[in-house]
């Protein structure tokens, strides 16, 4: 019984240290990749944001990059800026990807989702780390999942786990009242049950110093909704944004209102197909050349 416990004992021991020696190696590798990777040569303007912000084509835009990623809240656009504008010394204009949406604590479950969090884990402080893995919210089993499988795919491709990219919605189907409602329904709380992200309101005003720091302009990217999206987005949460946003003035405040019609947009009315999303792009475009 005491050999077969001891050798119980040696194997376990076996494999925690085979993987810790695989955990320290694969984030050793990912520090080394960030510690040298780069942006695109030399570029001026960088778009980023979530999803919603994807959508805006840089290949079309001189001398800018658009790293947007979907489910990407303010807090971690924040770890990416901190390290590219350090990095980047050519980037002048920030374009942040921020609208009534972002303010909305339905945000906060993306922050804390394993799938997403582990995207950005790398970029992440020691401390900040330790606080996600221990935070209830995470699924650790998930997280740990995502940490080799992302860590390794960092290692091996080009693509970065971090870096978005310009990226066209497509769909079949029509935006509809129901599936309008539906996205209202789970981006915003009710009027009598008011629900905002603290984080992402405090990552904001973060993201306005980080870019006074480093002497870039931010403007701030609000893309339009669907007709009815806009109309059914409760009136507290635009306030919010009008309040959170304040301090940003309106040449910096970029709008695309009443330029795309309501069939530009998914069944969900917050995201634009790629045919409102060429239009916007070319808006963005010319409001870029004639800075």
């Amino acid at each position: 019984m005491n050999y077969f416990l001891k050798k119980l004992l040696e194997f376990t021991l076996f494999f925690i240290s085979i993987f810790l020696l695989i955990s320290i190696s694969i984030n050793l590798s990912n520090n080394l990749i960030l510690k040298n990777i780069e942006l695109k040569k030399n570029i001026k303007h960088l778009i980023i944001g979530d999803s919603r912000t994807q959508i805006f084509d840089d290949s079309i835009l001189d001398d800018c990059q658009n790293i947007s990623q979907g489910s990407e809240s303010l807090y971690f656009s924040y770890l990416k800026l901190d390290k590219f504008l350090k990095s980047n010394k050519s980037i002048k204009n920030v374009y942040l990807g921020v609208s009534y949406h972002s303010f909305s604590s339905y945000f906060d479950e993306y922050t804390f989702d394993s799938n997403v969090v582990s995207n950005y884990f790398f970029m992440m402080s020691y401390k900040e780390k330790i606080d996600f893995i221990l935070n209830d919210d995470i699924n650790l089993k998930s997280l740990i999942k995502n940490f080799f499988i992302k860590g390794v795919s960092n290692i091996v491709y080009k693509k970065k786990t971090y870096i978005g990219y310009s990226y066209f919605h497509s769909s079949d189907q029509k935006p509809t009242d129901k599936s309008i409602q539906l996205r209202i329904s789970k981006q915003f709380t009710t009027e009598n049950s008011l629900n905002y992200s603290n984080l992402n309101i405090l990552y904001f005003d973060r993201i306005v110093e980080l870019c006074s720091k480093y002497d870039v302009e931010l403007f701030i990217l609000n893309t339009p909704t669907h007709s009815l999206h806009h109309k059914k987005t409760p009136k507290n949460y635009i306030n919010k944004y009008l309040d959170v946003t304040s301090n940003i003035d309106n040449h910096h405040m970029i709008r695309f209102d009443n330029i795309l019609k309501d069939e530009m947009f998914l069944p969900d009315g917050d995201h634009i197909n790629k045919f409102g999303a060429n239009i916007i792009s070319y808006k963005l475009k010319t409001f870029i050349n004639n800075e």
